[in-house]
């Protein structure tokens, strides 16, 4: 979409909270992945108001995991309406990065009590005998700073750096013949 530009400072109030969690496809064991397995990260967020944008920058071992076509936007934002959409939505199997950022063009408040899902991404076991670990990234120097953006009173956009979970370890520790 065509942006705008947005006036924005650091949150000096407000917190969006980010989670994940694992579901594998029917008959696949979380305790027992083995190659050829699919398995899914589906992301949430919680205590979001005036939403603006934000995007999540994401690492996983690229010789135990690959992402299996694009990133699926969740149920929040609801991603209609003019200068609404994804801006970034791409995984890198040989760096084990992934970018995924969106907008919208009117701020929204997360209705309801607990998280909503803000986007799923799919993975399939390639490897083995080892882990990944999947986690958030913060790395401001590399343009890779997990971040949301929320509309202040004031009418500037505050940049909040979520709260998230501790990475997460995906073992896989046997192969398909054992």
């Amino acid at each position: 979409p065509n942006l705008a530009k947005v006036r924005v400072k650091k949150a000096t109030t407000g917190e969006i909270k980010l989670d994940y969690e694992l579901k594998p496809d029917a008959g696949v064991n979380l305790d027992d992945l083995r190659i050829g397995n699919m398995i899914e990260l589906e992301i949430s967020i919680s205590e979001a108001t005036n939403y603006l944008g934000g995007e999540i920058h994401l690492s996983f071992n690229p010789q135990v995991l690959r992402v299996v076509g694009i990133i699926q936007p969740g149920d929040f934002p609801q991603l209609t309406g003019t200068l609404s959409g994804v801006l970034k939505n791409e995984a890198d199997n040989s760096t084990g990065k992934i970018d995924y950022a969106v907008v919208v063009g009117q701020p929204q408040t997360q209705t309801g009590d607990g998280k909503v899902l803000f986007a799923t991404v799919r993975f399939m076991v390639i490897a083995c005998g080892n882990s990944s670990e999947v986690g958030f990234d913060f790395e401001a120097n590399e343009n890779r700073e997990t971040m949301f953006v929320e509309k202040h009173t004031e009418g500037v956009g505050e940049v909040i750096t979520p709260s998230t979970p501790d990475n997460l370890i995906i073992t896989v520790p046997f192969s398909n013949f054992n």
